[in-house]
């Protein structure tokens, strides 16, 4: 995903789509733990880090959304 960025900032010449990122990637990055963990002591904690991670990701898609970039 860095590397992505890095060549899409340079392609692009602005480095300003790393922000609609940070409402995707963190996102993905716990489902995926949280998903491989479901079936150890720690699996009901990562479901609550998971659904409040997608709550806040929500929320900056949201933002970024209703405010165009």
């Amino acid at each position: 995903v860095a590397a992505w960025c890095l060549v899409g900032s340079w392609v692009r010449g602005t480095y300003s789509f790393v922000d609609q990122l940070w409402s995707v990637a963190p996102v993905v990055y716990v489902g995926t733990y949280a998903y491989h963990a479901r079936e150890t002591v720690a699996g009901a904690r990562l479901a609550v880090m998971f659904a409040l991670t997608a709550l806040w990701g929500a929320r900056l898609t949201y933002n970024f959304a209703r405010k165009g970039g």
